[in-house]
């Protein structure tokens, strides 16, 4: 119940069920029953979310916030472009699209691309969303990796990243 009145009150699109977390003075929504880990980072916090039980699409959600004044100013966004889209095809026999725009129901500004590569030593393809949120003068990196993706899921926490103050 505690996850459904969450998910009306945060404006999820999907009926899909999410628990809130928070990352420095950020929140976000995760899907219910996923796991967090601190993963080590030297430009800011992160942290990767996977499925508690039955991972069989091995799906991962990473999000970390890093301070970059610069490349979070509206003028830099071709930067911010250029960065978000040459990571991701820079990944093993990478399949990516072009970046595009969008904007959360909190207001938050972001560009996202999607796409998908084949991990070292792995035979089978993985799917990739990389969204890069502006907020204040930090960049939010949401990204979503798995054999197959839940599109809920994604709109859902995408839509539940909150501002930091």
């Amino acid at each position: 119940m505690k996850a459904l009145v969450i998910c009306v009150l945060a404006g999820c699109a999907s009926s899909s069920s999410v628990d809130t977390a928070k990352l420095e003075t950020m929140d976000y929504v995760i899907p219910s029953g996923w796991t967090s880990r601190v993963l080590a980072s030297p430009h800011g916090s992160m942290v990767e979310w996977t499925p508690e039980r039955d991972n069989e699409r091995k799906e991962s959600l990473v999000i970390s916030r890093v301070a970059n004044p610069a490349l979070a100013l509206e003028r830099n966004r071709a930067y911010l472009t250029r960065d978000l889209v040459g990571a991701n095809r820079a990944l093993p026999d990478a399949r990516f699209g072009a970046a595009s725009s969008f904007l959360t129901r909190s207001g938050l500004r972001g560009l996202r691309i999607e796409g998908s590569f084949t991990p070292v030593g792995q035979a089978q393809r993985y799917h990739r969303l990389h969204a890069v949120l502006v907020d204040g003068t930090s960049l939010v990196h949401v990204l979503f990796t798995g054999r197959e993706l839940d599109r809920d899921q994604i709109d859902d926490v995408l839509d539940g990243v909150r501002p930091g103050a």
